[in-house]
This record gives C-alpha cells, sequence and structure tokens, in this order.
C-alpha cells in the first residue's frame, strides 16, 4: 500500500524548488510527523529537510499573533465586557461564564469565515426584537428591555475583545485567522523564493480558502487533496461535498489538474460490522481481537476511539503482544480519577459553615480510592464517630482532633479562592510523596496534569482577579476541566498500535482499521449546535450548519478506509444514559452503498457467560457452627431471633454464628426503627408512674402536658441530635407525637367508658428457660414485653408497633404454617413467644398497631378464640419444640429460602 503521504512526499522532491526552499502545510503535527517519517525514506543522500507546519502553525506564522489559551480567553472578555458596559448592567463572573463560552464560540466562527461582524450582529438584533414584540404585553418590562439590550451590545463586546487581544498581541484561532488573511500579500511579498505545499485538506473555512487561493494564484504552489472517484463522482455523497465545490469554484483549479482522484475505495475489503453492548464490552472485543495479530500487523494498525471515554478501557484490555503502542489522543482530564479529588474538595469546602463540614460531602472526600494514600487509617475512625454520635455536622476543629495528620483536608480555605488553589496545590505535592514511594507512574502523570491546571488557574486568577468565592471557583474548575484539559500520551510516534481520535487520522493511512463507538450521536454528532446564531442566519452568512459539520466527519471516515485492506467497525448496543444504542448512519450507509469487491459481513457479540447454576445457598452444620448455636440458644433466643430463623435460615447464620451486622450508616432522616424506639419510651416514661393502680381520666390530662418534653427528652436520646430538627425530621417528630396523642386518646375513651386499666409493666426485660425431654442442652428464651396490664381484671401482654398490623396477622388456623409461613404469622409468633415467657396467663396477648389505632387491641386468635389457654399453649410448644430441634440439630442444614 502506497500512502497519501507517501505520495506527496515523492512529489515535494520532484517538485521544481529545492526541499529546503519548500513549506509543507498539513492539517496537524500527527500528519507532519508522518510526512517527515515518508519523506525521509525516499531520500537517498543527506538533505536540508523542508519547514513543516500544521494549518494552525502556518496561520499563526502569518498573523504573529500569539494563541491565548480558553481560561485567559474568558478572564480578557469578562475585563472587556466589566469595562464596557455600565456596571449596573453587569453580570457577576459566574453569571457571564454560564453564556460567555457559546459567544466566544460564535466570535471564532465570525472570523474564520470572515463575516462582517457588525452586520451579521444587526441581524441578529433585530431577529431578537422581532423575537420579543410578539410575545410582549403593551409596556415593555424590564426584564424584555435587558434581553433586547443584550443583542443590541454584541457589536460592542466583539469589538472591545478584539481591540484588547490585539493590543496584547494575542488572538484566538480564529482571530489569527483574520489576521493572516489581512496580512498574506505581506508575508508572500516576504516568500517570493519559497515554494507552498498544501496537503490533506477537506473542510476550509472560508479564511484558509482564500488564503490558500492567494498563494496558489503566485504560482510558486502546489495543492494535494485525497479523496476517491467513488465519492467524487456521486454528487450526493457527503464524502465529497467540500472538495466537489472547489473544484468547480476554485479559479486555481480553471487551468490546473486537480490532484488526486484515486480509485482505492474500491478494491477488496473486508468489513466486519459488530454490535457490542456497553464501553466496557467494547474493549474487550478490541483486546480480544487484537491479540491475534502479530507485531507487523499491530505496527500497520490504527484503532480510532470515536468515544474518548473508553480509552482507559481499552488500555486496561490491551493484550500481552501489544508491547508497543502510541497515543495521540489525549486522555480528557475529567476522565482521570483525580478530577473527582478536586471537585469534591472544592465543593465540601465551598459549603462549609458554622455548623461544619456536611458529612455527604465528607464522605465523598474521604472514600475516594485516589486519597486512600492519605486517609485509610483515619477513615474507620472518622466513620464510626460519624454514626456513634449521628452527626450530620462535623467542625473543622473535630475532625482534625480525629486525624491530625489530615490538617490540609480539613482545615477550612475560607472564601478566597487563590487560597483554595493553594491548597489544592499543596495536596499535589503531598500525593505526589506518596504515590512516588510506591512507584505508582501513572497517578504520578495525573498529578502533573493537575499541577499544571491549578498553576494556570491561579496566574490567571492572580491577574484578573474576578473569581470571589470557591463556589464559582468551583464552576470554573469545572468547565476548565472537562472543556479544555487533556493528559498527552508519549510514545513511539511510528512503531506499535496507533490509538487516536477521528481528527488525529487526518492524512494517515493504515492497512487495518478498527473504530469503536460507531453509534449515531458520536458519529457523526448529530444536530448539536452550541451558538447563539439561528440556523437561518448561519445559512445566509455562509456559516457552517449540522449540515456541514456531519459532511467533515463523513469525509474523515470514508477517507480513512479508502487504502485500508481489514476494516473493524464497532457500535454500541446498550441503550442508556446518551446512548441510544443506534448504529450510526455511516454503517447503514455502507450496508447499502458499497462496491462489489468489499466484503461486507454484520454480526452482533456477546460475551462467553457461564450462567452460575441457581441451586440454594446451603451451609452444612459443623461441629464448630453448632457449638455457636447452642451458645446463643444458651444466652437467650429472642422472638426476632426465631422469626429471622423462619423467613431464611441463611439471614439467621450470616447475623447471629458469623455475627454480621448491617453497616451503620448516618441518620440523617429519622429511621422507621429509631421512631419506634421513640414512641415505646415515651409511652414507658408517660405511664411508669401510673404502675399497679387504675388509670384515671386525670392521668391523662398529666400526660398531655408532659408529653412534649418527654418526647424531646427520648428523641434527643435515641436519635443522637440536639439541635432543632427541621424538614422531614420535623415532620417525622410531629408523627410520632400524633401517634402517642392518638393512643393515649383511645385509653383515656377506655376509661371514660367505664374500662378499668391497670398497667402491671413496662418495657419489661424477660429471660425463661424452655424445658423439654428432648432437648439435652439448656435453652433460653429472652425478650422485651413492651406492657402487661389488666383489662376489665383480665392479664393482657401487649405489643406496640408503629407499623401496620391487620388482624388477620394473628389469627391462627393451622398451627405448622406459624412456623413455616413468616409473612402471614410472624406477628403471631412474636405475641406467643411473650406469652410462653410469661407462663400462658389465661388472658389476651395481642398487638396495638399505631397506624390502625382504629380497629383498638388486636388480639391473637386461634380459630376465633382470643382467649389463651393451655390448649394454645401446648400447641405452640410443640411447634416451638419443632422449631428448636431444627436449629440444634446438626444433620439439618441452614438452607436458604426463595424469597417473594
Amino acid at each position: 500500500m502506497v500512502t497519501f503521504l507517501e505520495e506527496v512526499a515523492q512529489q515535494v522532491i520532484e517538485a521544481p524548488s529545492p526541499l529546503k526552499d519548500q513549506i509543507i502545510v498539513l492539517p496537524s503535527k500527527r500528519a507532519g510527523a508522518f510526512f517527515q517519517q515518508a519523506l525521509s525514506r525516499k531520500l537517498t543522500q543527506p538533505t536540508f529537510m523542508p519547514r513543516i507546519y500544521s494549518i494552525e502553525e502556518f496561520i499563526q506564522s502569518i498573523s504573529g499573533l500569539h494563541p491565548v489559551n480558553n481560561l485567559e480567553l474568558l478572564f480578557t472578555f469578562y475585563t472587556t465586557y466589566a469595562e464596557a458596559l455600565p456596571k449596573e448592567e453587569t453580570e457577576d463572573f459566574e453569571t457571564f461564564i454560564s453564556w460567555a463560552q457559546t459567544l466566544v464560540h460564535d466570535f471564532n466562527e465570525l472570523d474564520r469565515y470572515l463575516i462582517d461582524s457588525s452586520r451579521l450582529f444587526n441581524y441578529l438584533s433585530a431577529i431578537k426584537e422581532g423575537e420579543a414584540h410578539w410575545s410582549k404585553q403593551k409596556d415593555e418590562s424590564s426584564l424584555i428591555q435587558n434581553y433586547l439590550k443584550f443583542w443590541s451590545q454584541l457589536p460592542l463586546l466583539y469589538e472591545t475583545l478584539v481591540e484588547r487581544l490585539l493590543e496584547q498581541n494575542k488572538g484566538y484561532q480564529g482571530l489569527s485567522y483574520r489576521k493572516a488573511y489581512e496580512e498574506i500579500n505581506s508575508y508572500l511579498d516576504q516568500q517570493e523564493n519559497t515554494y507552498h505545499v498544501f496537503a490533506g485538506f477537506n473542510a476550509l473555512n472560508t479564511a484558509e480558502q482564500q488564503l490558500i487561493q492567494e498563494v496558489l494564484a503566485r504560482g510558486n504552489a502546489a495543492i494535494y487533496w485525497d479523496t476517491d472517484r467513488y465519492f467524487f463522482e456521486d454528487k450526493a455523497h457527503d464524502a465529497s461535498y467540500f472538495l466537489r465545490d472547489y473544484a468547480n469554484t476554485w479559479p486555481y483549479f480553471k487551468k490546473n489538474d486537480f490532484h488526486w482522484l484515486r480509485s482505492h475505495f474500491s478494491t477488496p475489503k473486508t468489513i466486519e460490522v459488530t454490535g457490542i453492548a456497553g464501553g466496557i464490552g467494547q474493549a474487550k472485543y478490541i483486546g480480544n481481537l487484537l491479540s491475534s495479530f502479530d507485531e507487523e500487523q499491530l505496527s500497520n494498525t490504527a484503532l480510532v476511539l470515536s468515544d474518548e471515554t473508553l480509552l482507559l478501557p481499552v488500555l486496561n484490555a490491551l493484550p500481552e503482544n501489544v508491547t508497543r503502542l502510541n497515543i495521540t489522543m489525549g486522555l480528557p482530564l475529567i476522565a482521570t480519577p483525580l478530577a473527582q479529588v478536586f471537585d469534591n474538595l472544592l465543593k465540601m469546602h465551598a459549603a462549609y459553615g458554622e455548623r461544619g463540614f456536611y458529612y455527604k460531602d465528607l464522605l465523598g472526600v474521604l472514600e475516594l480510592p485516589s486519597l486512600s494514600i492519605l486517609v485509610k487509617d483515619h477513615l474507620p475512625t472518622i466513620r464510626t464517630h460519624l454514626t456513634e454520635r449521628n452527626q450530620v455536622f462535623l467542625t473543622s476543629e473535630e475532625l482534625i482532633g480525629l486525624a491530625p495528620d489530615l490538617e490540609l483536608l480539613f482545615t477550612p480555605w475560607g472564601k478566597d479562592p487563590l487560597n483554595a488553589l493553594r491548597q489544592c496545590q499543596q495536596l499535589i505535592l503531598t500525593l505526589k510523596d506518596h504515590y512516588e514511594r510506591e512507584n505508582r507512574l501513572l497517578e504520578l502523570e495525573y498529578l502533573y496534569a493537575f499541577h499544571s491546571v491549578f498553576n494556570r488557574l491561579l496566574n490567571t486568577l492572580e491577574t484578573y482577579p474576578v473569581v470571589s468565592n470557591l463556589k464559582t471557583l468551583l464552576r470554573f474548575y469545572r468547565e476548565a476541566v472537562a472543556r479544555e484539559e487533556s493528559l498527552d500520551f508519549r510514545g513511539d510516534p511510528y512503531q506499535g498500535l496507533q490509538i487516536m481520535g477521528m481528527l488525529e487520522s487526518r492524512a494517515l493511512d493504515f492497512e487495518t482499521v478498527i473504530i469503536a463507538s460507531l453509534n449515531e450521536g458520536t458519529l457523526p454528532a448529530g444536530k448539536t449546535m452550541n451558538s447563539y446564531i439561528p440556523y437561518d442566519l448561519k445559512k445566509e452568512f455562509g456559516l457552517p450548519t449540522y449540515k456541514e459539520k456531519d459532511a467533515v466527519y463523513t469525509y474523515h471516515f470514508y477517507r480513512l478506509l479508502q487504502r485500508a485492506s481489514n476494516i473493524h467497525l464497532l457500535y454500541n448496543t446498550k441503550t442508556d444514559g446518551l446512548n441510544s444504542g443506534e448504529k450510526s448512519r455511516f454503517i447503514l450507509q455502507m450496508a447499502v452503498d458499497r462496491p462489489e469487491a468489499h466484503r461486507f459481513r454484520e454480526s452482533i457479540a456477546a460475551p462467553l457467560i457461564h450462567a452460575p447454576s441457581q441451586e440454594l445457598i446451603r451451609i452444612e452444620k459443623t461441629p464448630e457452627i453448632l457449638a455457636k448455636i447452642k451458645a446463643h440458644a444458651a444466652h437467650g433466643l429472642s422472638p426476632s431471633a426465631l422469626t429471622t430463623y423462619i423467613r431464611n435460615p441463611i439471614d439467621y447464620y450470616k447475623r447471629y454464628i458469623l455475627q454480621i451486622e448491617d453497616p451503620t450508616e448516618v441518620e440523617e432522616t429519622i429511621a422507621h426503627n429509631t421512631l419506634g424506639t421513640v414512641v415505646h419510651e415515651t409511652l414507658e416514661a408517660l405511664y411508669q408512674p401510673t404502675l399497679g393502680r387504675a388509670l384515671e381520666r386525670d392521668d391523662f390530662k398529666h400526660f398531655k402536658e408532659h408529653l412534649p418534653e418527654v418526647l424531646q427528652e427520648s428523641l434527643t436520646k435515641t436519635y443522637g441530635r440536639r439541635e432543632e430538627l427541621y424538614g422531614k425530621n420535623l415532620l417525622i417528630q410531629h408523627v410520632a407525637a400524633r401517634f402517642v396523642e392518638n393512643f393515649l386518646a383511645l385509653e383515656k375513651k377506655l376509661v371514660d367508658d367505664g374500662h378499668e386499666i391497670i398497667i402491671s409493666g413496662l418495657e419489661q426485660q424477660l429471660k425463661v428457660a424452655f424445658k423439654a425431654p428432648a432437648l439435652q442442652d439448656p435453652i433460653f428464651l429472652k425478650g422485651t414485653v413492651d406492657r402487661m396490664d389488666h383489662f376489665d381484671g383480665i392479664p393482657r401482654i401487649i405489643d406496640y408497633k408503629t407499623g401496620k398490623v391487620e388482624q388477620s396477622e394473628l389469627n391462627i388456623y393451622d398451627w405448622e404454617a406459624l412456623t413455616t409461613d413468616y409473612k402471614k404469622h410472624a406477628k403471631a409468633f412474636q405475641v406467643l413467644t411473650y406469652a410462653q415467657m410469661k407462663g400462658f396467663p389465661e388472658g389476651y396477648a395481642g398487638i396495638y398497631s399505631f397506624r390502625n389505632l382504629s380497629a383498638g387491641f388486636l388480639s391473637l386468635r386461634v380459630n376465633k378464640q382470643p382467649l389463651l389457654s393451655t390448649e394454645i399453649q401446648q400447641h405452640f410448644q410443640e411447634q416451638l419444640l419443632d422449631l428448636l430441634r431444627e436449629l440444634l440439630s446438626i444433620n439439618v442444614p441452614f438452607i436458604e429460602k426463595e424469597m417473594d
């Protein structure tokens, strides 16, 4: 295969001027490096090389303007904006950057296409005024007046920004293009003996077109295009959308041939189109594909990632045979782990107030893997401190007391953005020392990149002090990292696998091409237009629309395939987030419009997954496990432990044998179990003075008076928060009060109706032995009975439930279901266990459901019989004995139950 750049190199050697007097202009630096290699291979003797420029470098050399980065450009724009307009009409910097980025993009386009800015802005202002005219009332509101004034001020904003930049001899890309267009004749007068060669271009803006045509018109120049007859002669094909226009409209081609029209695309090719679910799936597939390539194949392979976020997954999935590679595309810093570190840190310190750091912001920093090297010894201590005290806010002093060597993280940054940036730099230096000791080279690269970012931010903010707080700094940091910054990799540009983005492939050719994430909306990007200029106005002034941008990527896609023999096109079939799972239109187009010599095949790839058998967990009881069960039984089996076993033996095994507890977290919102505890403790405190005597009407007046203070005391004790509650917690506090009030009203009515209620016990802790001839080991039942009383002389065992309980849950018709059907009989089993511990008094056992108080006391009923009896006791003991024998039998394993 003869590449395009090799063909150009041959023409350069045969040109009428010696190499030292030539200037070669290519689309990118990358293309320039490959051209230099191609040229050196063709040279047979030492000689001076031509000057090789990317188009950006060439424009810069003509314009004489120094490029300005996006950060500096935004701050310069804000400075000129604040100076050009009255103070009362300007906005703060945070609001400004929300619209300035888009406006700067439009300024750039106007200059690149040499548009008369005042004329376009007048059109735009008239359009906006017309839109407002149809929507406004008789009297214009201040909002509409300000809206119209903004559009009328655009010419002034543009002119003042350009004037300021030119004073500093700086320029953004478009301004450099406009300036170069103005200076082209002066430049050419100084380069009369220089032979210019332009190669590999496609979509040229107006400034580039005029510049190149001016150079060609002088006669000492040549231009070489790279397209194929298959596209060029098809007037409907967008791959030659721009080149057909240049061939037909440029005066140069009326006297000179259009070089080159080749027929590479119609040569035999193998094209494999594969749909794969997810980005990780694509990365794994690519790794598997590359594992079969030898070193020579890898050196002539381009892996093009349409979605730049695939870079890290692909690097991690590369097979062992890929020993050399070159990454042309940069890794966006926003995709690195450290990006979240500084984002979360800025967010945490921006939100720091009188109460301290919000615990979620704090854990959002401490739990990041990139900081584990610093905080791993302190994180458990801080987390325990939070959960034990149920603390939502922690002050800086508390945190430094818990972890003195993390003072760098916990010392408040205040509102000074410069101090915040210096603290971030200090953290980078601290991490650098740790990473160097552990030889973590990739993380060190990340650190250096962020060090450069913060240095640039610091220098910019010192020059332009317009950021006044950390909230604005955080937003600006996000803009900087997301839009501008990337981590550049270094490697051998000529050997091994080449990983690049689509734009980096310009003018390059490879035998094997792999393109990943070839999805609609990714390649091409679709109709997203980040601009304030409407579509119709763009068409009127010759500015590019989504149509032209789609044509740009159409050319890059098909040009990359022209000389390739083996092509793999991958697309993501997974539908999630912004990805629709739709294959790119380029794939659809190739499926129906391709030369006969192409071997085209589509397939869907899926990983080989060996689905594990869905067998239920089964754990055999060993002597050691049995010893732990017996120890638990001797200590006391609670109703909740027994119902846990009934629900699922595996849950019992994890909790009571392995003693795996649920993770304790900060209870920012009062949980259901906390609400239940508060209600229980409040009722206990209120009723305690009445133990042993009949309740009287005056008691309830006393209860009502003391309820607020008793409830608050219980809430403070249980919830662990002493500050005033608000939001959801305040509502839950009112719910707890209403539960107690409603229950007291129910009991008062019973007393008013003449019923006698004598409370004999509150929150009574019980532990009794359960004896049976079949059980040789000591077994105890334990639990806390919420209340025991006598109602009209009949004893009752009462359990309080803050959840909703229905009478049907306390009805028993089938004794065997008691220890097998958890959902239906868990509540009945619990109250029966309490009755067993109290010796089954001839009375009632039941529940008061605070969400179903209208149903009154819900009594256990066996075959509709509400009173406890010796017969009921006997049946329950039989079921309990069977359950305990099963639990204590070494021959009965723990078997997982299928959960509904």
